[in-house]
């Protein structure tokens, strides 16, 4: 995305010059057609990427019950309330089962090093 704005430079200068120019105006469809094409392709994959994911939004919508879909991401299951609008890994949701099954609300859990000098 970041060679749109360099090719954007080129093909803006080029395109403001056309009407200054007084000799034949074939001269300057070299470089306009030549800035053009290459702002046309560093922009092909930035199209073929929005394409995707609006064939894939499309295809959630079509079908709710899909896993990845708006309807399974921001209604998740039981449990997994703050999971809320996120696409969650069976083995997370497992790994979330298993320590609700073993703690109370009141139990605090903590991962991590017991010590700091034994991160090193």
């Amino acid at each position: 995305m970041q060679c749109i704005v360099v090719a954007i430079v080129p093909f803006a200068i080029v395109l403001s010059r056309v009407g200054k120019i007084r000799s034949p105006r074939r001269w300057v469809v070299v470089p306009l057609l030549g800035s053009g094409l290459y702002l046309f392709a560093c922009s092909l994959p930035v199209l073929a990427s929005t394409a995707g994911d609006a064939k894939a939004n499309l295809a959630a919508l079509r079908d709710p019950q899909r896993p990845g879909s708006f309807r399974q991401t921001c209604h998740p299951p039981s449990g997994m309330e703050r999971a809320r609008c996120m696409i969650v890994d069976p083995e997370m949701t497992a790994a979330v089962e298993y320590v609700e099954q073993r703690t109370t609300p009141d139990d605090r859990i903590y991962v991590g090093a017991g010590r700091h000098d034994k991160l090193l």
